[in-house]
């Protein structure tokens, strides 16, 4: 049986523990420190507010499950609500809204995600809800981050037994 040639496989031991430590530092940054910075908790005050104007949208689908909805606005770029954020309720609530429907926008200062958004005065994503939901997806990506380190650690501790 042939094997198949692999980058990872012309390399030493020394070099693949050298280089699982340095993805686990790096993978475990992002997940712990970026999405802390992207999703972090912020006060409605810190959100960046603005009047869009409803022109339509598009429910990105995974099968029957909704992914993320596309939102498109006659006066400024197009915004996005990713996964975490999607109810039937939101889902039901944009589907609602009318062509040229003057919405206000709150969005996440760091990564503009949308916190909140509210047309003819009714609530389509509440923003508490959205910072519960951020805060719970936040706390499995620093759990991910936390094992990402501890697999840098083990893998550093392998290369030192190494030497």
């Amino acid at each position: 049986m042939r094997r198949r040639f692999s980058f990872v496989d012309s390399m030493s031991k020394k070099s693949q523990l050298i280089l699982l430590v340095v993805i686990g530092l790096v993978m475990g940054t992002v997940f712990v420190f970026g999405v802390s910075y992207w999703s972090g908790d912020v006060e409605r005050s810190e959100c960046v507010q603005s009047y869009p104007i409803y022109e339509s949208h598009k429910l990105v689908r995974d099968g029957a499950t909704v992914k993320e909805i596309i939102i498109y606005f006659s006066n400024e770029e197009q915004m996005t609500i990713d996964s975490v954020l999607i109810s039937d309720e939101l889902i039901s609530g944009i589907e609602e809204l009318d062509n040229n429907s003057k919405i206000i926008v709150l969005r996440h200062p760091n990564s503009d995600t949308i916190t909140e958004m509210i047309a003819n005065g009714n609530v389509i994503l509440d923003f508490d809800v959205t910072m519960n939901k951020l805060t719970k997806e936040r706390n499995g990506f620093m759990i991910v981050g936390c094992f990402m380190y501890l697999f840098a650690i083990v893998s550093a501790i392998a290369l030192f037994k190494k030497k």
